[in-house]
């Protein structure tokens, strides 16, 4: 039983026939209960106990052009010898660095674009070792073989060295690389 003077709650019936049925007990104008309708759950995606990671800050050696590396310094300059980077069928763009007797500085930095050459020139005698490492990756790589370029006078002139170097594979290659510590780079 209900007290009396208590009010029913209108149905939706009420409510659209009579607009003075869908005032509350105060006079309020009230809306009707929603009809309840199946909720879909929202889908579930398991936790893989990674959290994403922030978007890497974009790497500080890329550039736009094959050549040196912009603001670098390239030393050991005068000489007649050559050190050509191919990087035709690399991996991607690269960084190169040519450290005279295996020792920091780097003597030259240069950058190679994916598919691109580019040349050392006027390299002085010595002997050298390559790092290098593709852009966007920490890993450093070294040739693990010395570099000598020389020059020898000769009676017509001076023989000098031209070397090049590529990194790719190639069929009966002979340069094996090695992975170090990214502060040897």
């Amino acid at each position: 039983m209900r007290p009396s003077g208590a009010k029913q709650k209108p149905s939706a019936k009420a409510f659209a026939a009579s607009p003075e049925a869908n005032k509350n007990e105060w006079g309020d104008q009230v809306a009707p209960a929603a009809t309840p309708q199946a909720v879909k759950p929202p889908s579930f995606i398991p936790f893989n106990g990674e959290l994403d990671k922030p978007a890497s800050p974009p790497d500080p050696e890329v550039q736009t052009r094959t050549g040196y590396l912009n603001g670098t310094t390239q030393i050991a300059k005068g000489g007649l010898s050559s050190f050509k980077v191919d990087n035709t069928k690399g991996g991607g763009d690269a960084v190169v660095r040519l450290y005279r007797d295996g020792k920091k500085p780097a003597v030259r930095s240069m950058f190679a674009k994916n598919g691109e050459s580019f040349s050392a020139n006027s390299v002085v005698p010595g002997s050298y070792r390559m790092r290098y490492r593709y852009i966007g990756s920490a890993d450093t790589f070294e040739a693990e073989e010395t570099f000598v370029l020389s020059e020898t006078r000769t009676d017509t002139g001076t023989r000098f060295s031209r070397m090049t170097v590529t990194l790719f594979k190639v069929a009966n290659g002979n340069m094996t690389v090695k992975k170090v510590d990214a502060s040897e780079f």
